[in-house]
């Protein structure tokens, strides 16, 4: 009986998803441009999808929002303008009410035809003033299958006879000067013509306690007029002789303390709100006069602020006025009287640094700065790759490497493709294992050992400072890094400073990265920044950092959970880490922590942080996979072998970047430009030759870019297979073309070892995403595609299946000694955690009852 109901289950099923994929009649809308004046049109375009509209069909859209925009508060049909690309039909358009319209006549329109709404204003006006920039949203609704479009109605329309003022600089000396620049818009100003400021609110900031028109300085940018300005009482009028002024030209009115000075002491910044009022049309705009004459106010600036004991510190006084003299407070005990002195802190600790400057007329002021100064335990070792014995020849390639055993120790081991060395232990590095896979691998003639390289694995020797760090941290604690290459990096220097906590620096970018994504760090223990010259920046990198057992205890909460972080080497961008605990040593009572950095090194911390990096969801990831292979018998169990948090890094709004385009009459880049946008981690190139057109075919004058927030992305379609990575950006202007095609690149701040990564543009016409011929730099971590226009372009990942079906699996040569069993390592990491978090024992219960029932399911099947 059970197997005669699945046939009718399954019948429907077809039927269900054969009426699903039926395809529904629609529209597409396509938004016209903005309306910015009272007689200005705006052309959305509406095309047909899917299915013909017949002869005598309509599509109506409501406009009763669109009534306040027109100046006689009635949207009408003079209002509208219909045009259509049809074989067939021929639209027209009649507004009744609160709805336009359309109808198509003498014909059907077919799919991919398109129907042009031009609203105008040519005769019945838009309002004078639209009050700001408004977007109106619009449905337009086919009548025959109720197929929708929409589209935005956006104007802006300002008043005739307008100004703006652009504020000027602050005002910081008795004898400053400030410049606000008034501009006329929409109408001119005819000769004779005035422009009014009261500045009354003026009058406190002049010496004598009276603006004057000593205090006025004016000029202008007209062709033909000559400006003026006159203080009479608390009103400064500003005249039009010899002429008009034209629109967009300019008056500036400079406020000047040369003549009539300024206060002696304004105290604290202050600003004043000023307006400027045309008399012919009685349109006003308003802007800040900001005075802070520089009183008496004592300041003080160091460098450096923050370094490894003993920390000599340069004290720069830079106090408004003229201080006779100083007297410093440095934190420690000590003090000085010059003016700007230079002292050394021994001792480690964090200090707070007073300066006390007095001013013949107004006596002692006072200036402290709390914390200011940090002197930390840490210590500073360098690696050097270039290392008696070792010599390499053609260091750009393609390498051979020689070694001279009689100098420098090293073996061919496991057999003559690996050649390991034991460098000196003033080189910095533990050791450096150098492959060569091709020609028969390294031949040895005496104490001579020759090859050609393949690739080569560094690792660094432990590094701490020399006492050792703080107990609660670990005496013996340290960090080491191991990284891989494709060459030997000839005479490549490593500098790592390390030092015990986070200086605020890193800490602020740490933080903000932690707390954008719900997590919260308890503490860090201890910072490495790692400075490189002549070594590749990006090059892949392990990283190992060991902490104390009862390091947690000691922070007070110890369910959290350690992360190694990393910020990059110019500070605009960082990572938590996925990171993996390895062991424990008992004898040193430290914990041992691994991360995988893709970006290279830079500068890292271990943390423990509290918050979205809960272990139990990895327990439920291994549950949920064994309830699967119940129910699957012969399929494997997934377990991952890192902890791998739900942190990624967000990006408060974006503001964009533009960047001007050079070119001749035809278009042709004559200047190659180079567009990164805010967040640094996308690039778009401008080559010389290139031809740059606007959507208009006009030479491209400029070029931006916005990152997109998610929620602002259009939707990827159900069962495309792919994720989005959080990168996407706009780049306008839209439409812009050009020949040949120039490169677009991505570089992914956290890359998943075995994901394949696409980049995808938006096609506003079909509303799809489109997938561009994409190619991807492991080394680096960027992916490149070569684009013909500018649209929005996003970073998808595709789906584990789509990945493994498409990807082969990835051939990774190690060396024997490095070599680490994942299982055990993955089992004494879930034992670990068992016994950090008891708790996780009745989840692994709850999972193994979940295995029995299903299993006693499936039998009774």
């Amino acid at each position: 009986m059970k197997k005669r109901k699945v046939i009718p289950l399954a019948l429907l099923g077809i039927l269900v998803i054969t009426v699903l994929a039926a395809p529904v009649a629609g529209l597409v809308a396509v938004e016209g441009a903005k309306i910015t004046a009272t007689d200005g049109t705006t052309s959305p375009v509406i095309t047909i999808t899917n299915a013909s509209i017949e002869d005598g069909d309509t599509i109506t859209i409501n406009v009763r929002d669109l009534h306040e925009y027109v100046a006689s508060g009635n949207f009408t049909t003079d209002n509208v303008v219909i045009e259509d690309i049809a074989a067939a039909a021929n639209w027209t358009g009649a507004v009744a009410g609160d709805f336009l319209t359309l109808m198509s006549t003498e014909g059907a329109t077919a799919p991919g035809e398109n129907v042009t709404v031009t609203f105008t204003g040519a005769i019945n006006p838009w309002v004078a003033d639209s009050g700001g920039d408004y977007k109106v949203p619009l449905t337009a609704t086919r009548t025959d299958r109720s197929g929708n479009g929409y589209f935005n109605f956006r104007i802006c329309t300002v008043p005739l006879g307008g100004l703006t003022v652009a504020d000027g600089a602050k005002i910081t000396a008795t004898d400053g000067t400030t410049s606000p620049v008034i501009t006329v818009n929409n109408a001119p100003i005819a000769e004779g013509g005035t422009i009014t400021i009261n500045v009354t609110r003026l009058n406190a900031f002049v010496a004598r306690g009276n603006l004057t028109t000593a205090n006025v300085v004016i000029d202008d940018t007209a062709v033909s007029a000559t400006w003026t300005g006159e203080v009479t009482g608390n009103t400064l009028t500003l005249t039009s002789t010899e002429g008009a002024t034209n629109i967009d030209e300019n008056v500036t009115v400079t406020f000047t303390g040369l003549i009539n000075p300024w206060v002696v002491d304004s105290g604290r910044e202050k600003t004043a709100g000023l307006t400027a009022t045309r008399t012919d049309t009685g349109q006003t705009a308003t802007f800040d006069f900001v005075i802070s004459t520089g009183g008496p106010v004592a300041d003080f600036s160091a460098s450096p602020m923050s370094d490894i004991a003993p920390l000599t510190v340069a004290f720069t006084d830079t106090s408004q006025g003229s201080p006779t003299s100083w007297r410093w407070d440095f934190g420690d005990g000590s003090n000085s009287t010059s003016r700007n002195p230079s002292h050394t802190y021994t001792y480690v600790g964090t200090y707070t640094v007073n300066l006390t400057a007095t001013y013949a007329a107004y006596g002692p002021k006072t200036k402290t700065r709390s914390d200011y100064i940090h002197v930390l335990n840490g210590a500073v070792r360098e690696a050097n790759t270039a290392i008696e014995g070792l010599i390499i020849t053609n260091c750009r390639g393609p390498q051979t490497i020689t070694v001279d055993t009689s100098i420098l120790p090293a073996t061919l081991s496991p057999n003559n493709s690996v050649l390991e060395i034991l460098p000196p232990a003033d080189s910095g590095f533990n050791t450096i294992t150098i492959y060569g896979m091709k020609g028969g691998g390294f031949s040895q003639n005496g104490t001579l050992i020759t090859g050609n390289p393949t690739g080569v694995h560094l690792v660094s020797e432990e590094i701490a400072p020399s006492p050792g760090f703080s107990s609660d941290i670990g005496t013996n604690a340290s960090f080491n890094y191991s990284i891989d290459l494709p060459s030997y990096p000839c005479n490549a220097l490593l500098s790592t400073k390390i030092w015990e906590g986070v200086i605020p620096e890193y800490d602020n970018k740490f933080r903000w990265i932690a707390s954008n994504n719900s997590a919260f760090p308890v503490g860090t223990a201890y910072t490495a920044k790692i400075a490189k010259i002549n070594f590749p920046s990006g090059a892949r990198a392990t990283v190992h950092m060991s902490v104390n057992s009862g390091w947690r205890d000691w922070l007070g909460d110890p369910t959290s959970t350690i992360f190694i972080w990393r910020i990059a080497d110019d500070g605009k961008s960082g990572q938590i880490l996925p990171t993996k605990y390895l062991y424990t040593d008992p004898e040193n009572n430290l914990d041992y922590y691994e991360a995988d950095s893709p970006l290279g090194l830079s500068t890292f911390g271990i943390s423990s942080l509290t918050g979205n990096n809960n272990p139990f969801q990895v327990i439920a990831f291994i549950a949920t996979n064994i309830i699967i292979q119940a129910n699957n018998p012969g399929s494997p169990v997934v377990v991952p072998t890192t902890i791998e948090p739900e942190i990624q890094k967000s990006t408060p709004p974006d503001p964009g970047k533009t960047a001007k385009i050079y070119t001749n009459t035809q278009g042709v880049i004559t200047q190659a430009t180079m567009l990164q946008s805010t967040d640094g981690l996308a690039n778009i190139s401008l080559g010389l030759g290139i031809v740059a057109r606007n959507s208009s075919g006009m030479p491209l004058a400029s070029l931006s870019i916005r990152r997109i927030p998610a929620d602002e992305l259009p939707d990827v379609p159900p069962g495309a297979g792919l994720s989005f990575t959080g990168m996407a950006y706009d780049i306008l202007p839209d439409g812009a073309t050009f020949s040949p095609d120039i490169p677009l690149s991505y570089t992914i701040p956290q890359v998943q070892w075995g994901r394949e990564y696409v980049i995808q543009e938006y096609d506003t016409v079909t509303g799809t995403w489109q997938a561009l011929q994409s190619r991807y730099d492991p080394q680096t971590g960027t992916i490149t595609v070569q684009v013909s226009h500018l649209c929005t372009f996003a970073l998808f990942a595709k789906s584990p299946e789509i990945t493994k079906a498409a990807t082969p699996e990835p051939t990774i040569i190690v060396s024997s000694k490095s070599l680490i069993s994942t299982d055990v390592e993955m089992y004494g990491w879930i034992i670990s955690s068992v016994v950090r978090n008891p708790v996780i024992i009745v989840i692994v219960l709850a999972a193994l009852a979940l295995v029995a029932y299903f299993g006693w399911w499936k039998r009774r099947l």
